[in-house]
């Protein structure tokens, strides 16, 4: 019997669903088995992250530990060295002490021997005193006054009984001395001759009298010796005196150098910090370190910015939380986790950044920049107003005019120098049409001053070039009448060069003229008509020359009578031919008299040669 169809569509239908469960479970199964797959390996790279994090830390304090130990066995060195420096402080303390011990018993042995000096030198000046209070009573008792201070001669006479009375007290002690001596001398000899007479009985001899006064004379002789010795004596011990005196400064200055130097040691010693000190400053530098190394991990393992604002300082918290209540900006905490993220990575990809954390930074050099764009401008539109051509100019323009302003700026020196150098050598000519003076107008003397150098210079030049040319052409073409004109008149006058013969001509002109001029002169002083002709008036000066001129007389006694002759001529006549002769002397540039003829020679000459050039 076969089932019906529903029921085998509904058993299909729950095989169907069942294995759809199944898959279903299988699926979530595999879900779980992948997570958990994950899951695993994240921790296993937890494991294997905090196992190599743990290792690290092992290594950083086996560092830490070895770092220590490097830090106390610099402790120990440190203290030993320190220990090392109290101790030989101290010795040297000890021995400064010894030495300013030994130094004040010196010190105190100087000062019993210069109170004994002081009052060997106390009763040196009672003495003197004494003495010159003497010599006062003396000269009051000779002199019946007292004597003035101001008067040499009573100073002189006050000295010169110092002088005695010194004489006479040296006289008295030696002869207080002598006194003793002798008295001595004569017990001694009551003493010997008592001797004599008792063993004598009662006579005398001779011979031990007089051994007894050579006896006497040596011990005399050697007392003065020994006087001469403390006297020597004496003077050693003042030298010696000086020599103690000059070592007790010396000790003096050395005891106030070991004071000094002691004080300097002791302030040296307290400044030094103890050991208490360092080891706090030590405990001190470990905490910070300490304080230092957790703060910097702390930081690297926080995840948010509220863990960040812990290690934030109070002020910079309160500053930032001031600022964002009054921007408002609490009201970003609405906003989307993904719209942020979206928002930061813009502006990152804007900034070009790769951390966040420097978003702030940029944005803030951003803005410092941003607020220097209007000094910018202002700068840029004011440059370009003032080197630009053109009112619209591109900026290309105006940073090539700019340049090319610095390049001039650069040749301003040499130009300056070179306008200076100008000006000097324009101001050296001997025209002094150029002045250079601090003014607007030196420029415009200097510019008309080479612009007439330049024009003389160019017709030099010309003119150069058209006497070259006419040697040439005299030279190309010699048979040219005009060119044979031009080489006879250098050959006549011995002119060299082609530009000599046009000063040639102006001299030969005005010789001519002169020339004229003085043959007038000479027809109008002998009185000859004008149309004379040149020779004629030659002949006539000759002439007149052959009559002025003194002839030899032969030597005759002196007659002062003058006696009437027409050969001899009056005094007014004298005169008139002194007068020509004067002239023609002006007229022919003469120095003397006896030049006149051979210039008038000369002069025919030059008549006759121009005569016959005229005529043909």
């Amino acid at each position: 019997m076969l089932p019906e169809k529903t029921s085998l569509i509904n058993i299909v239908h729950d095989l169907i669903s069942q294995l759809e469960r199944q898959s279903q479970t299988v699926q979530d199964l595999i879900q779980e088995s992948t997570i958990n797959s994950k899951q695993q390996q994240r921790t296993e790279a937890n494991l294997a992250a905090s196992e190599k994090k743990l290792q690290e830390m092992r290594q950083s304090l086996d560092n830490a530990q070895r770092e220590i130990e490097s830090f106390k066995v610099d402790i120990k060195d440190v203290k030993v060295k320190f220990e090392s420096d109290v101790k030989s402080l101290k010795n040297q303390k000890v021995k400064l002490e010894q030495q300013l011990k030994i130094s004040e018993h010196r010190v105190k042995a100087k000062e019993t021997l210069l109170e004994r000096l002081q009052n060997k030198l106390q009763q040196q000046i009672d003495k003197e005193e004494f003495s010159k209070s003497r010599n006062q009573d003396v000269f009051r008792k000779i002199q019946q006054r007292e004597p003035r201070k101001t008067s040499p001669s009573d100073l002189k006479s006050i000295e010169l009984i110092g002088m005695y009375e010194n004489e006479r007290s040296h006289l008295n002690d030696e002869i207080a001395q002598l006194r003793n001596q002798v008295q001595e001398l004569c017990s001694e000899v009551r003493e010997k001759e008592n001797i004599i007479s008792r063993a004598s009985g009662g006579g005398i001899n001779i011979k031990d009298h007089d051994s007894l006064l050579h006896r006497l004379e040596q011990a005399r002789f050697e007392q003065e010796q020994v006087t001469k010795q403390l006297r020597l004596q004496e003077r050693s011990i003042h030298e010696k005196m000086k020599n103690i005196e000059a070592e007790l400064q010396q000790s003096k200055q050395v005891i106030q150098e070991l004071r000094e130097e002691n004080s300097n040691l002791h302030l040296e010693v307290e400044a030094r910090p103890t050991i208490r000190d360092y080891k706090a400053t030590q405990r001190r530098a470990l905490l910070l370190e300490r304080q230092l190394s957790s703060q910097t991990l702390a930081m690297k393992e926080a995840n948010n910015i509220e863990e960040l604002r812990k290690y934030i300082g109070t002020a910079e918290l309160i500053r930032r939380d001031k600022t964002n209540a009054k921007l408002q900006l609490n009201r970003l905490n609405t906003l989307p986790k993904d719209t942020c993220v979206e928002i930061i990575q813009d502006i990152c990809r804007q900034l070009e950044l790769t951390d966040i954390t420097l978003i702030g930074p940029s944005v803030a050099k951003m803005i410092s920049v941003v607020q220097a764009i209007p000094r910018l401008e202002k700068f840029v539109r004011d440059v370009c107003t003032i080197a630009a051509s053109k009112p619209a100019s591109s900026l290309e323009s105006v940073l090539h005019t700019l340049s090319r302003w610095k390049q001039n700026i650069g040749n301003l020196n040499t130009l300056q120098k070179y306008a200076a150098d100008s000006f000097q050598i324009l101001a050296s000519r001997r025209e002094k049409s150029f002045q250079p003076v601090e003014s607007a107008t030196v420029y415009s003397q200097a510019l008309k001053a080479i612009k007439e150098l330049v024009e003389f210079e160019s017709q030099f030049l010309e003119e150069q070039n058209m006497y070259q040319l006419a040697a040439e052409n005299v030279q190309k073409q010699p048979n040219l009448l005009v060119n044979r004109m031009v080489q006879h008149f250098r050959q006549l006058f011995g002119v060299k060069t082609m530009d000599g013969v046009f000063p040639k001509i102006n001299e030969v002109f005005l010789f001519v003229n002169e020339m004229n001029n003085a043959l007038a002169s000479i027809k109008t002083t002998l009185g000859l008509a004008q149309d004379v002709s040149v020779s004629n008036a030659l002949i006539a000066l000759k002439d007149h020359l052959e009559t002025v001129r003194p002839r030899p007389m032969p030597r005759q006694t002196e007659n002062y009578v003058v006696a009437k002759n027409e050969e001899v001529a009056g005094l007014a006549q004298v005169r008139q031919n002194h007068m020509i002769l004067k002239e023609l002397k002006h007229v022919l540039g003469a120095q003397t008299f006896e030049e006149l003829v051979p210039r008038a020679q000369r002069l025919m000459e030059l008549l006759s040669i121009s005569i016959q050039n005229t005529t043909n």
